[in-house]
């Protein structure tokens, strides 16, 4: 089930707790961010940069330091597997801890990165010219991204697996 992601920020703000994996997390953010680019003309490879670029600004996405730790525990092991990619990936693994909210910023924008990609017609696009979010265009993603199944691994840049 896709909960409405202004819905979760809401009732995030009054500490109701939904338990939802990273992958549910970064599946409904992208469900929510795409038809605001309705209209929009993007390269494919930079459609996940463009979903996350406000909260990329922001630094944040919790706006509370406490959430974010929370977060932080929930997501233990999707962090550990973050960690040990930016250690492949950067040569440096980070202290989600020092900064829980810039790590869970940085973790989210992969997270959305790695599930775009596993969209056949954002693979297709992927080093082509721009294209144009369209109603149908959008309605095609959507559906493509609604229908994937759990299944993160940073290690290895995937999501695996369309739902049936």
């Amino acid at each position: 089930m896709v909960i409405n992601f202004a819905i979760k920020r809401y009732l995030f703000t009054f500490n109701i707790t939904i338990m939802e994996t990273f992958f549910e997390h970064c599946r409904d953010f992208i469900l929510e961010q795409l038809p605001e680019f309705e209209g929009n003309d993007v390269y494919a490879c930079d459609l996940p940069i463009e979903l996350t670029q406000g909260m990329n600004c922001d630094g944040t996405f919790t706006y509370s330091t406490k959430k974010a730790i929370e977060l932080i525990h929930e997501w233990w092991d999707d962090c550990s597997d973050f960690s040990d990619y930016e250690k492949f990936e950067f040569g440096e693994r980070s202290n989600p801890f020092d900064n829980p909210e810039a790590f869970l910023v940085r973790m989210v924008i992969e997270g959305v990165n790695i599930i775009m990609q596993k969209s056949n017609f954002i693979q297709k696009k992927w080093n082509a010219e721009k294209i144009e979010l369209t109603p149908a265009v959008l309605r095609l993603l959507r559906r493509q991204i609604g229908s994937l199944v759990e299944d993160c691994d940073f290690r290895y840049g995937v999501f695996d697996g369309y739902g049936d």
